[in-house]
């Protein structure tokens, strides 16, 4: 009999993206799915579209990690596959393969996570996006985030304390954190499409700018940083144009000017060398490309 899988999306105002993702899990083949939409109080129609396709659905609280342990405590499955709504399955057996994968690497004790392919990259910035897909390869510490899926027993996922729900974002990077402490990520098989949506949105290079911004001041673990800006996360139907400066700013004046700091932000930086030549090559396999 086929595996059982919960698939969990959480959801806010995607009504646009939603309907190719459900399409993409209807379709798949040796696997029983048993979908749940999260969801945080949309105003649009994103629930009615879940429901319409056939997934059990969840609304309270807003916030990417309330809502996706919320689905967890519902569903009865033993694995969980946890996928941004942006999310797009190319292979009509991804799932079945991503099962054996998980099961082959030693099942129990293991997260998998997929690669990234951004279908819809915008031409200009093909090295800057095939950078960020080749770190989705890596499997080092720092670049396996909530965009790639999570695939985890739900047993493991309890283990780990699921979802941190204090920020609305960048819970999936402290379970990635945990996994890598206490657990061992594995690379699943076929690349999971997603969009640059936000990118555009927001611009190409400020987007990844905010992104280490971000993940230096967790490196640091300057929890405050955070607290000191609220325009750090936008919703995705409230991304907008990004200004750099502020947060810049904030970063400089809560590391640079804060000696006591100064080892870990070296420690940091000599972690992350390894991604100088990786966006060269990138870059250079564009150009004669």
């Amino acid at each position: 009999m086929p595996p059982r899988l919960a698939v969990i999306i959480p959801t806010f105002n995607e009504a646009q993206a939603l309907p190719g993702l459900l399409e993409d899990l209807a379709r798949q083949t040796g696997v029983r799915i048993e979908i749940w939409v999260s969801d945080g109080g949309s105003t649009d129609d994103t629930v009615i579209i879940a429901r319409r396709a056939g997934a059990q659905t969840t609304v309270g609280r807003a916030g990417r990690g309330a809502q996706m342990n919320r689905a967890h405590a519902l569903a009865r499955a033993p694995m969980r596959l946890f996928l941004h709504a942006d999310s797009r399955l190319p292979r009509a057996d991804q799932l079945q393969r991503a099962l054996r994968a998980w099961q082959g690497a030693g099942g129990r004790g293991v997260a998998g996570h997929f690669p990234l392919h951004f279908a819809d990259a915008p031409a200009e910035h093909r090295h800057l996006f095939a950078f960020m897909e080749a770190k989705t390869r890596s499997g080092r510490p720092g670049t396996v985030h909530g965009d790639q899926g999570l695939l985890i027993h739900r047993a493991d996922f309890d283990a780990l304390g699921g979802y941190r729900e204090q920020l609305p974002y960048f819970e999936d990077v402290y379970l990635s954190d945990a996994i890598f402490r206490s657990a061992r990520w594995q690379l699943l098989p076929d690349a999971l499409h997603t969009s640059a949506r936000r990118f555009v949105r927001e611009g190409v290079r400020q987007r990844y700018a905010l992104m280490a911004v971000m993940m230096t001041a967790h490196a640091l673990g300057d929890d405050g940083f955070f607290a000191a800006s609220d325009a750090l996360y936008r919703r995705q139907d409230q991304a907008q144009a990004l200004s750099m400066k502020p947060l810049l700013s904030l970063l400089v004046e809560r590391t640079v000017r804060q000696p006591r700091r100064w080892p870990k932000l070296l420690a940091y930086a000599l972690q992350n060398a390894w991604q100088l030549p990786l966006m060269l090559r990138c870059r250079l396999t564009d150009k004669s490309g």
